[in-house]
């Protein structure tokens, strides 16, 4: 992939097999935002990849003696070659000038080390994806809980760093994810007398009472344990917010890692328990329907 770039129609299968994968892996629906997975995996898009795989090598011929044929090839190529050309100096090019790093001649001559420029280049190209990944992240109404402002790629999401309370835990990881994507009928089927928005399902229908209401007790009283979480700062928003990513809010409110954990449990096993009683009850209506 360094020295034979894909074009635009091989590309995109590639990005689509890494997003099923990914999806796959984490056992999540294939509808799931493509943002969400960058940011919770911290694995950038397979054009990023191939573009710093191609940067490595470049960078390799850059660090060799002037005499040296790859050096004095590519000072020709990116001499008399245009922009129009297939030459793969020209791929460097283009590369170089999408995450502004500056001219590829220039770099044949520059006076740093191998290390040092391969740190430029990744970040030059992680600065890009940064923010191209996290600014789509907020254009889904479905991911504003996420806490994707910490996106740095090639760091798992401090979420699925947070320590497990019990076997189940991991286990419960992908249904928490599920939730994401849930809110998208017309109508709530527990109630049926609302629309199924995400806050509506985690703390508003009534029909998930028995099943929400003593663990939501319990990670209010985990929180006023911390100093910091008055009763008057768990509002509905803040909540939701604790049961869908509480990374978002550990250093405002400077929750310890601990009691993270704690809490993190309660929600991941709210969330599982309300997304099990929901499946029941759509599985049962579409027998219904069947039957009718």
């Amino acid at each position: 992939m360094d020295l034979l770039t894909p074009r635009s129609l091989d590309l995109e299968k590639l990005e689509k097999f890494q997003k099923q994968m990914l999806k796959q892996l984490m056992s999540l629906p294939t509808n799931t935002p493509d943002p969400a997975i960058n940011i919770l995996t911290r694995i950038l898009p397979v054009e990023a990849q191939i573009h710093l795989k191609v940067m490595t090598l470049f960078i390799n011929v850059c660090t060799q003696p002037n005499e040296s044929l790859e050096k004095q090839l590519s000072r020709r190529q990116l001499c008399i070659k245009s922009m129009n050309s297939n030459s793969w100096f020209i791929e460097v090019k283009t590369i170089m000038l999408k995450y502004d790093l500056g001219n590829a001649s220039e770099w044949l001559d520059i006076q740093m080390k191998k290390d040092e420029l391969l740190n430029k280049a990744k970040k030059g190209i992680n600065a890009y994806w940064i923010e191209r990944i996290t600014s789509l992240a907020k254009l889904y109404t479905g991911l504003r809980y996420l806490n994707s402002d910490i996106f740095m790629p090639r760091k798992i999401h401090p979420i699925l760093r947070i320590k497990h309370q019990s076997p189940r835990d991991s286990k419960r990881v992908p249904t928490k994810y599920k939730i994401y994507k849930e809110g998208t009928e017309d109508h709530c089927i527990a109630c049926d007398c609302k629309e199924e928005t995400l806050e509506h399902l985690l703390t508003e229908c009534e029909a998930w009472n028995n099943l929400r209401d003593p663990i939501l007790q319990t990670i209010k009283n985990l929180l006023t344990t911390n100093e910091n979480v008055r009763e008057e700062d768990l509002t509905c928003e803040m909540t939701i917010q604790v049961l869908m990513d509480i990374t978002k809010i550990q250093k405002i409110y400077r929750v310890t890692s601990d009691l993270m954990s704690q809490i993190e449990f309660q929600s991941r096993r709210l969330v599982f328990l309300i997304h099990n009683a929901r499946y029941q009850l759509v599985m049962k209506d579409q027998s219904k329907k069947k039957a009718a």
